[in-house]
């Protein structure tokens, strides 16, 4: 006896044509997991955001610190005039404080131009652009792992870690919460270059390294940490061998070997993110002498300026 069907129960053949749903507007895909993941990661930012914003939000009421924040910002006059062509030339042309850092100063110009000189208001610019930091993170790790839960704890660990307390709550470190959303940005755009590379996609990789340096020198290190994410976990360096021989190898050992030409035309593609070092490391004091004329030339570097009296550094440290 055949059993009757299920009036409730949904049929595998298509209610109307394929252009008739067109039309109609149906439904007739699953979302994709990237879909997927994004509506999992909204929620994620917004707690990422309140977390920070709960462990932070008391700097608003603090005032400047006696270090180093009036060199920075209180007793700097070119700060006072706010952000125009003139300041922005001098943010872009000075090395104040023995880095080039044109994006931070901007980032102070900006603050001084929309609020003044209101101690709370620099402070809870650092505390957002920690926000937008974490965020960034959590994306790229997402993005790049299709692991949610560890991305999201990778990302909370990051947001409320006490090592970044100095940087947030601190005027001067606006560098250091600067450089991290430059540096962060700059592993995102890496992602979706080993995607897909293209030269636009490469030059904006390099244009956001760019930024990190001018927000912060020790972004100096990105392009070594871009070779580990090419092994781990954009995979682009796999073991050699097959996984057919040799069932240890991970997954993708099937799919490509390594080899020395592979690993250093992997090498080969970071070099030129590593032109902009001697370039970010000279300005400040190339700058300098063209002002004040008080720097001599290096006896061991003869390209390299210093200040009176003292021997080669890099940026001042």
């Amino acid at each position: 006896m055949q059993k009757p069907k299920n009036p409730l129960a949904f049929s595998s053949k298509p209610l109307a044509p394929p252009e008739l749903q067109q039309e109609l507007g149906v439904i007739t895909h699953h979302p994709s997991p990237a879909t997927r993941l994004a509506w999992f990661a909204f929620p994620v930012c917004i707690a990422l955001a309140a977390a920070i914003w709960l462990t932070y939000s008391s700097v608003g009421d603090f005032g400047f610190f006696y270090l180093d924040d009036p060199l920075y910002v209180v007793n700097n006059p070119h700060l006072s005039r706010g952000l125009t062509l003139e300041s922005l030339a001098w943010a872009f042309s000075n090395g104040r404080v023995g880095m080039y850092i044109p994006l931070v100063w901007t980032s102070f110009l900006l603050d001084v131009s929309l609020w003044g000189f209101d101690a709370g208001v620099f402070h809870l610019t650092n505390v957002l652009l920690h926000i937008l930091g974490a965020w960034i993170l959590f994306i790229f790790f997402l993005a790049s792992t299709r692991a949610f839960a560890p991305s999201a704890a990778v990302a909370i660990l990051f947001a409320v870690h006490p090592i970044h307390v100095e940087s947030v709550a601190w005027i001067t470190e606006r560098k250091d919460v600067l450089c991290f959303v430059f540096w962060a940005a700059t592993a995102w755009a890496y992602l979706g270059y080993s995607k897909n590379t293209s030269l636009a996609r490469y030059l904006f990789v390099l244009a956001l390294f760019a930024c990190a340096l001018m927000a912060k020198p020790s972004a100096v290190t990105l392009p070594l940490i871009l070779l580990l994410f090419d092994l781990w976990p954009l995979k682009r360096i796999s073991f050699s061998g097959h996984r057919k021989n040799n069932p240890t190898l991970p997954l993708h050992g099937e799919r490509q070997a390594v080899t020395f030409r592979s690993l250093g035309l992997l090498v080969a593609e970071k070099i030129p993110l590593f032109f902009w070092l001697p370039l970010q490391d000279c300005l400040p004091y190339s700058f300098t002498r063209a002002l004040t004329g008080s720097m001599k030339t290096s006896p061991l570097l003869p390209g390299l300026v210093t200040p009176c009296g003292h021997t080669p550094c890099i940026s001042g440290r």
